[in-house]
Parts: structure tokens; C-alpha cells; sequence
């Protein structure tokens, strides 16, 4: 250990004593840690920088004491510089740990998002393939059905031509109804700024009802409108509305199929607060809603039909939303089932 020893530099005259070169040395040391401090001083980009300047500024007093304090060894300033040593490595170990585990805490969060990132656009995706299954189901049917019928009395004989104009014209319109059910869709996937629109929601209304007539005979419902008449028109997209009622209607239907025959009932109504808002209900006579599912009727992937895909009810909300009103259900118990609209009318006539 103590071979050739002399060419080594000497900081100490003896076993007690401290040399002038232990002192420049310590000098040296100081203005290299003042340099490095001043430096992390006017980067200062992150908090590791932070904390090594704390640690440089914890060994300043080491050297200070060590110049000053400790030419003797064996005193309260040699064995005090030694301190300032082990507490400041001991600092900057802990604070390398520490920010060690925060770098990889956050890069296992960073790749946690990502993974949550790509299910939610798994899930979208087949939210929007649903919606298209779900909302162009009953154009796409009506459609066939009408020419179904309209080939088979083009077949008999003799030719009955009686209801083929009403039969060609349902066809137009649940063609149009299909590519207007699409191009909402296609909204409600993009950024875009809906464009405005002006509607009556009576006239809406009453065409939805026509639409399904059909069906409206086949399962025996007895319908009754309450509409009040002059209302103002509502800002939101005939297609869009139309596309909303139809769903709260083929709901009703669908929730009155354990309901006897002659208690069928469904009721729409429409009524104006006389300021900003038009009101619109559908009514029906079913079993109605548990109170635990009342809760996540509007859901998204939420349905209580067996067949059912938990869409109709959320893209529904989710349009009256966009043009600033609400769907709600306001009431629902053994004696049925309402679900209200509340529809902005113009902003010109207010």
C-alpha cells in the first residue's frame, strides 16, 4: 500500500496536518462545483437538474469547511467535511432511485394509455358499425317488404296495381331516410360543425308515425297525438329528429309486446314553454323501466332487449345533445313508459 509512495502528491506534512496543495485542491474542487452549479442554474430544463443542484449546494460546505476548518485532522471540521460528503452522496443516490422510479412509473403509465387509447378505438369502431346495423335495420326492411309486396301483385293475375304508387313512394322515402341515417352517423364521427336547421317537430312527427304504420297495425297499437299546432320550428335536422322519434316509437312498440291487445297505447304530445324550448313526448303503455336500468337507459352497449345492441337510446341522446336540447325519461312505472324531448326552437322568434 505504501510502495513508492513519494511519487504520489503529499496533502499532509504528517498524520495531523494538511499540506497547502490539500487546500488549493479543495480550492479547485469548490470553483468546479460552483461552475457545475452555475451551469444546471441557467439549463434548469428538468427536475433531475433540480436536485443536483440541491446536492451541489449540500457539498459546498465540504469544501468550504475542508479549506478552512479542517488543516488539522482529527478535529470537528475534518470529521464535519466528512459528514457533508456522506450526506450529500447519500442525497444524490436517493434522488437518482427516486427519479429512476418516476421515469419508469410514468413509461408504464405512458403504455397504459396507449393500450387504453386503442381499445377505445376498437370500441368506437364497433360502436359506428353497430349504429349502421342498428339504425338502417328498419329503412332497409321496410324497403324490402314494400317491394316483396310489390312484386307479388305485380305477379298475380289479374295485375293488382291498387297501393303500388303508396308502395313506390315508401320506398323513396326509406331510401332517403337510409343515406340520411348514414350521413348522420358519419357526423357524429367527425369533428365537424353541424350545420343549422330548422324544423317543425309536429310535421316530423307525424311522418315518423306514417313511416311506421305497418308496424304500428301489425302489433294492434292505438295511437293518439296530442300536438298543439303553430308551434315554432325547432333547431335541429328533420332527418335527425325523424331518426330519434323512430327509435322511441319502435322502443314503445317493442315494450308493449306482453301487453294485452286492447291496452296498447302509445301517445305522442308537443307543447311550447313560450320562450326558448319545445317540448315532445312519447308515451306508451308497457311494463316500463326498472330503476336500476332506468339508470343506464342512455348507455352506450346498455339495452334490456334480448336482441337488442344498447345503441338506439345513446346515438338518440347523443343527437338531441348536439343541437343543444335533451332526451330524458321522465317517467316510467307499471302503467308505462315516457320519454320527453326538449327541442331550442329559432333564435328569431324568441
Amino acid at each position: 500500500m505504501t510502495t513508492k509512495a513519494e511519487y504520489l502528491p503529499s496533502f499532509y506534512i504528517d498524520v495531523r496536518f494538511q499540506t497547502r496543495l490539500g487546500n488549493q485542491a479543495n480550492m479547485a474542487l469548490l470553483l468546479w462545483g460552483a461552475a457545475v452549479l452555475g451551469v444546471l442554474l441557467f439549463r434548469r430544463r428538468t427536475i433531475l437538474d433540480l436536485w443536483l443542484m440541491v446536492t451541489l449546494l449540500a457539498y459546498s460546505p465540504n469544501f468550504l469547511v475542508a479549506i478552512i476548518g479542517s488543516s488539522v485532522r482529527f478535529t470537528v471540521g475534518w470529521y464535519a467535511a466528512r459528514c457533508f460528503v456522506l450526506v450529500g452522496s447519500c442525497t444524490l443516490l436517493t434522488v437518482l432511485l427516486f427519479e429512476t422510479m418516476f421515469l419508469y412509473s410514468r413509461l408504464a403509465s405512458a403504455i397504459i394509455l396507449q393500450r387504453r387509447e386503442r381499445t377505445n378505438r376498437l370500441l368506437s369502431v364497433e360502436a359506428v358499425t353497430g349504429a349502421i346495423a342498428h339504425e338502417l335495420g328498419t329503412p332497409l326492411g321496410a324497403i324490402a317488404l314494400n317491394a316483396s309486396t310489390a312484386l307479388s301483385q305485380l305477379r298475380s293475375s289479374p295485375r293488382d296495381l291498387e297501393d303500388m304508387e303508396d308502395m313506390l313512394s315508401d320506398i323513396e322515402a326509406d331510401s332517403h331516410r337510409a343515406a340520411a341515417i348514414v350521413s348522420s352517423i358519419r357526423e357524429m364521427t367527425t369533428k365537424t360543425v353541424h350545420r343549422s336547421a330548422l324544423t317543425s317537430a309536429e310535421d316530423v312527427g307525424q311522418l315518423a308515425l306514417r313511416l311506421l304504420k305497418h308496424d304500428l297495425q301489425i302489433n294492434e297499437v292505438s295511437v293518439t297525438t296530442e300536438f298543439q299546432g303553430n308551434l315554432p320550428e325547432v333547431q335541429m335536422d328533420g332527418m335527425e329528429l325523424q331518426q330519434v322519434l323512430l327509435n322511441l316509437v319502435r322502443n314503445a312498440i317493442d315494450a308493449m309486446s306482453f301487453t294485452p291487445p286492447e291496452a296498447r297505447r302509445l301517445r305522442l304530445k308537443t307543447s311550447f314553454d313560450g320562450g326558448s324550448t319545445v317540448l315532445m313526448s312519447v308515451q306508451d303503455s308497457g311494463s316500463g323501466i326498472s330503476v336500476e336500468d332506468s339508470e343506464r337507459i342512455f348507455d352506450t352497449f346498455f339495452t334490456t332487449k334480448p336482441a337488442g345492441m344498447g345503441l338506439g337510446l345513446a346515438i338518440s341522446s347523443t343527437l338531441i345533445a348536439n343541437r343543444g336540447g335533451k332526451l330524458r325519461l321522465v317517467k316510467s312505472d307499471f302503467d308505462g313508459s315516457t320519454f320527453e324531448l326538449t327541442l331550442l326552437v329559432d333564435r328569431g322568434l324568441r
